[in-house]
């Protein structure tokens, strides 16, 4: 849970997690493995489509927006890489090579590819650690020009908004959420209990107008069989 005011909650998040010690990236989050792999889907379709891995010689363009540490996006590109390579083997063969530009909320923000660093700075170091998914990033292509050019080319902008076009587009956090109060009336009066009452049931709503509005709360009544041992547990 971040503040409703937070620009970009992928990256409070991060933030969040590296204060808590954790060692894992925001995308190994319930939400983030989530994301990342509806996204790769959705890479993997245009790719196909498109027929990049031919039409581009090989080449991808992709900004993301608001990406917190990109490991979610970096993931979901490794995703779509092997599936194009037909392989989960570390000696891949694809024509696919990927330009990642991100574009922060704050210009000033320490966390946008902060995954990416921390990669590049492992592998140099030659600490341990770099999972299966991820070496691919660090690998690097001979073009049939005899070039040699690297599968994923990153880079951190200093705009908010892409100034230039590309294939594909991914922007996080795109509407504006905030925390109010409605009238009672506005909501379910009453709602079914989950596990006889031990986990929430939030309730979602969607409307067009007067305008867009995804809505989420916590029934004011809910309603349902109590707790077998003890109808206290329920209430």
């Amino acid at each position: 849970m971040v503040s409703d005011q937070d620009r970009e909650p992928k990256a409070a998040v991060s933030r969040m997690l590296k204060c808590l010690g954790s060692t894992e990236p925001e995308r190994l989050t319930s939400g983030g493995l989530q994301i990342s792999q509806v996204l790769a889907r959705e890479i993997i379709r245009y790719i196909d489509f498109h027929e990049l891995a031919k039409a581009s010689n090989g080449l991808v363009l992709l900004h993301a927006l608001r990406p917190g540490d990109s490991a979610t996006v970096a993931r979901a590109l490794g995703t779509a890489f092997k599936a194009n390579a037909g392989s989960e083997e570390d000696d891949l063969d694809s024509p696919l090579r990927f330009n990642l530009e991100l574009f922060p909320a704050d210009p000033k923000s320490d966390v946008t590819g902060s995954f990416l660093v921390d990669l590049v700075e492992r592998h140099r170091t030659g600490a341990a650690g770099i999972a299966a998914e991820d070496r691919w990033m660090l690998q690097s292509q001979t073009h049939p020009s005899g070039l040699t050019f690297p599968r994923l080319r990153w880079a951190r902008k200093d705009e908010t908004l892409p100034t230039s076009a590309a294939h594909l587009a991914v922007a996080f956090d795109s509407f504006q959420s905030d925390v109010g109060f409605v009238p009672e009336e506005d909501v379910k009066a009453a709602c079914p209990l989950h596990v006889y009452g031990l986990i929430a049931n939030p309730q979602r709503s969607f409307q067009f107008s007067p305008e867009t509005c995804w809505r989420t709360w916590l029934p004011p009544n809910l309603e349902g069989i109590k707790h077998p041992a003890a109808r206290g547990l329920s209430e």
